[in-house]
């Protein structure tokens, strides 16, 4: 999916809510760090943070979710998107969550 895509998704109010961030570096980190993450998967690597970061996976599952639910592609493919959900729902963004998927996971939460 192309930055452009996904750009407003992270910088929702441009750089207007940070005027002290130069906004040709912050978008050259941004850029840097979603070639690497293109690299590695066209390398068949891994890309993720380590389990044990329950707060980077988290913020990975969120992030995945979200550009999941760009990409029509997998918005619009009800099999994907039952992957995307149990992210989706790991990352707090329920309301990209079927009912029926949030139930079932609610439901193995509690009997744990």
């Amino acid at each position: 999916m192309p930055p452009s895509a996904w750009l407003a998704l992270i910088l929702p109010n441009g750089f207007a809510a940070a005027p002290t961030i130069d906004p040709s570096r912050a978008i050259a980190s941004v850029m840097r760090l979603f070639n690497e993450c293109v690299a590695a998967l066209d390398q068949g690597e891994i890309y993720a943070p380590d389990p044990e970061d329950e707060e980077g996976c988290a913020a990975f599952a969120a992030g995945y979710a979200d550009g999941a639910a760009l990409d029509p592609a997998w918005r619009d493919d009800a099999d994907r998107w039952t992957f995307a959900s149990h992210l989706a729902h790991l990352g707090g963004r329920l309301h990209l969550v079927p009912a029926e998927t949030k139930a079932k996971i609610e439901a193995e939460e509690v009997s744990r």
